[in-house]
This record gives structure tokens, C-alpha cells and sequence, in this order.
């Protein structure tokens, strides 16, 4: 639970919970905590890790698997070892692993953020929505509802959300990392600034974006563009930045236009934009 909701970086864990398979390899538990230990580590591709991660995940999901053939957490975790470009295989796992779990949590947030990629709006909040009644006392879940809420257009209640949250969750880092997020995009551009700002949550880049939806002069738009097309060029997960922001400043063709004759950017990247507000 610590690594996934980013109050511990998984890395410093991981040893722990190999550790503890190690010395008691039929105790369900410690499978889980790898699992979601090392899944965070494959996901995250920016950790040197992330690679060499993914062999050992993999071995790693087969071993609960004969103490526990249906196991939830190895479903989730067999998720992260799909690339993304299979949006069909993730799809095929995660639906029928909620038709096994459909009181597990876990299971029906991966489902919504799946449905979310190929703008079934309705359902991708409604498996959210079922995340947070499943866990109740989960952060992390319902800041993920916060921001599909946003994503699909409920902005009014995504907010109200967003206050409950607050209140129940003061200072828990997954639902500030959710009021920025709904700032950024939706709300207030001068408070996800000051967030940004005062290292709250964790982001960079997005400065030029904030500053031209502050003051939408044309001379802003521009560097805004310019800012992400650059960050684009050099991180690949940036084209759904790049998109977006031609989207909500009301360059929708420009945006198409780089999709359909630049260059063949992963899917995985573009699909997480093409179906939120801006277009």
C-alpha cells in the first residue's frame, strides 16, 4: 500500500518483500507486496530498474499463482508486463479478472483507467466510483476518481469530490497530486501553479502551460506549444501533453496533423489524451 501510494519509493522495499517470500514462500501477503512492489517498479520508466524489473515480475507472478491460481494481485500485476499498445490484451485481462473480483478495488481502477483510453467515459467513472465504495478509506482511489471525474467533463463534482477528500485526507500526498491535477486542466491555473510551485506534488514542464492559461495572449499559447512540442520530442510519453495542449488553446487540426504525419508515436501515450475535455 506504501509504494502505491507513492509514500515510499518501492525501490527502497522491494529487498524486503523478496526477503520475505524467501523465508515464508506460502504466505500470501508477501506475494502481494512484491507483486505491487515490483509492478510500481515496471511501470515506472524513468527508474534504471524498470527493465531488468519486468523478467523477474514475471517469474514472480507464477509462483502465488500455485497457492492461489485466481489470485487478484497477479492479475494486476500481469497488466504491467502487457505493453501498452495492446490496449485489446489489457482489456481481455483486467475485464475478466473484475468478472473473477468484483469486489476488488484494485481491479475495478485498473478497469476504469482502461475504459477511460478508449472513451467509455461513462463506465471508466463508474468502475472508479466502485474503487472508492470498495475501499472507502482509500486516498488513492479516490483521488483516481477525483481525476477521471475531470478527465470525462464532471467538473462540479469532481470538486465536490475533491473537497470531501480533503477533509477526510488532509495532506495526503495521492489527493493533492489529484487537486493539482484538476487545477492544471479544469480549475484554478494560479493555485496548480502555487502547488507546483511550492514542490507539493512532483512536476515539471508545465509552467509556460499554466502562465498561457492564466493569460491566454497569443505570445503565451505559442511558448506553451513550443514547450511541450520540445518536451515531446524528447520524452515520448509528452505527445499527450503536446496534444492536449493544442487542444484546449483551440489548435485541434494542428494537433491531428502531427499525429497523422509526424512521427509514429506509441499509442500507449496518445490514447490517455484523445478522449479528454480539450478534444
Amino acid at each position: 500500500t506504501a509504494c502505491a501510494s507513492g509514500a515510499e519509493d518501492p525501490r527502497n522495499i522491494v529487498q524486503m518483500f523478496r526477503q520475505v517470500v524467501k523465508e515464508a514462500p506460502r504466505f500470501p501477503g508477501g506475494w502481494k507486496g512484491l507483486l505491487a512492489t515490483e509492478s510500481v517498479i515496471v511501470a515506472t520508466e524513468t527508474y534504471p530498474e524498470s527493465r531488468a524489473t519486468a523478467p523477474l515480475l514475471r517469474r514472480h507472478i507464477a509462483v502465488p499463482r500455485k497457492l492461489d491460481p485466481q489470485m487478484p494481485e497477479a492479475f494486476s500485476a500481469e497488466l504491467f508486463l502487457i505493453p501498452g499498445s495492446d490496449i485489446d490484451g489489457q482489456m481481455e485481462l483486467v475485464s475478466r479478472a473484475v468478472a473473477l473480483h468484483p469486489d476488488n478495488p484494485g481491479l475495478n481502477s485498473q478497469l476504469s483507467l482502461l475504459l477511460s483510453l478508449v472513451g467509455r467515459a461513462k463506465d471508466a467513472v463508474a468502475y472508479a466510483k466502485r474503487a472508492t465504495e470498495l475501499d472507502p478509506v482509500s486516498p488513492d482511489f479516490l483521488a483516481s476518481y477525483v481525476t477521471m471525474l475531470g478527465w470525462t467533463g464532471q467538473r462540479e463534482v469532481a470538486l465536490s469530490v475533491l473537497g470531501a477528500a480533503e477533509k477526510r485526507w488532509p495532506g495526503a500526498s495521492s489527493v493533492l497530486d489529484a487537486r493539482w491535477r484538476y487545477h492544471l486542466r479544469f480549475g484554478d491555473p494560479r493555485e496548480a501553479l502555487r502547488l507546483n510551485q511550492s514542490g507539493a506534488v512532483s512536476a515539471s514542464g508545465l509552467e509556460s502551460y499554466l502562465a498561457a492559461r492564466i493569460d491566454p495572449t497569443q505570445a503565451n499559447i505559442d511558448r506553451a506549444v513550443a514547450d511541450a512540442a520540445a518536451q515531446a520530442e524528447t520524452t515520448p510519453r509528452a505527445i499527450g501533453v503536446l496534444i492536449q495542449t493544442l487542444a484546449e488553446f483551440g489548435r485541434e487540426e494542428e494537433a491531428y496533423d502531427r499525429l497523422l504525419n509526424g512521427p509514429r508515436w506509441d499509442p500507449t501515450f496518445v490514447n490517455q489524451a484523445l478522449f479528454r475535455p480539450g478534444l
